[in-house]
């Protein structure tokens, strides 16, 4: 006889559980860098004061506050800057201010609409912001413009883990298998919200 499903768990339960198992690491994997390979800002470095180069390492060495202000500064000389709103919501995401992550990541998405890196991060910041909803319109615009992107079907699973979702949930992380059977995130979270569908196969 089939299982029964699980009962839903609430999102606070669901989230508290994922970070008992979940690699240390996971949080940055989440974070996508697309301005880095970017030639205008390659062009732009040799210009001006604002490295990216210098300021990703300085993000990469924990110094989240120093990148933060290396990027303000930056955006005070150049608004529409894309390295520094990315490394502005990266730096403020990491120092778990994830609120005002959103702001830059979303001026990402109108500055550079067809790059579903700053969909990532946006939905990323929203999620950790508990505005679930806009979260989801977020990651499925960033798989519109990314089909094959199994990171972000990942971070999309995830979400809809938080929001008791789990028969979404499964889907996408199988699909993130199915496009990566590497992803050890992917195998791990698929493999649990398969159970809780009630499907242990």
């Amino acid at each position: 006889e089939r299982p029964v499903a699980a009962a839903p768990r609430t999102p606070k339960a669901v989230r508290r559980e994922r970070a008992t198992m979940r690699p240390l690491s996971h949080r940055r994997v989440r974070l996508s860098w697309a301005p880095f390979d970017d030639r205008t800002h390659r062009m732009s470095e040799a210009a001006s004061p604002f490295a990216p180069a210098t300021a990703f390492a300085a993000l990469q060495a924990g110094r989240f506050a120093v990148v933060e202000a290396m990027a303000r500064t930056q955006l005070a000389r150049a608004p529409g800057d894309a390295a520094a709103l990315t490394l502005l919501g990266m730096s403020l995401q990491l120092q778990q201010r994830s609120a005002e992550a959103v702001p830059p990541y979303r001026r990402l998405t109108e500055l550079q609409p067809g790059d579903s890196a700053h969909w990532n991060n946006l939905a990323n910041a929203l999620r950790e912001s508990d505005q679930l909803e806009a979260a989801k319109a977020a990651f499925r615009h960033g798989i519109e413009l990314a089909p094959r992107n199994a990171g972000l079907r990942v971070n999309y699973g995830l979400l809809c883990m938080d929001a008791t979702d789990v028969v979404e949930a499964r889907r996408q992380f199988l699909e993130a298998v199915e496009l990566d059977p590497a992803n050890v995130t992917a195998r791990i979270f698929g493999a649990r919200s398969s159970h809780d569908c009630g499907d242990d196969e």
